[in-house]
């Protein structure tokens, strides 16, 4: 997701928060083991499908 921004918001002044790439942590991980019932949605699986 390139076009995704994130904005700090001070003082009625919003200011852009420059993105860069990080290292896999614990917390990253802990929300993608807990999309479902964090967010109500669930990973899309990566295990091609037979029909």
């Amino acid at each position: 997701m390139n076009d995704l921004k994130m904005f700090r918001v001070a003082d009625g002044q919003v200011a852009e928060i420059p993105g860069a790439a990080v290292a896999l942590d614990r917390q990253q991980t802990l929300i993608e083991r807990n999309m479902d019932a964090m967010l109500e949605i669930r990973p899309r699986s990566t295990t091609p499908v037979r029909v």
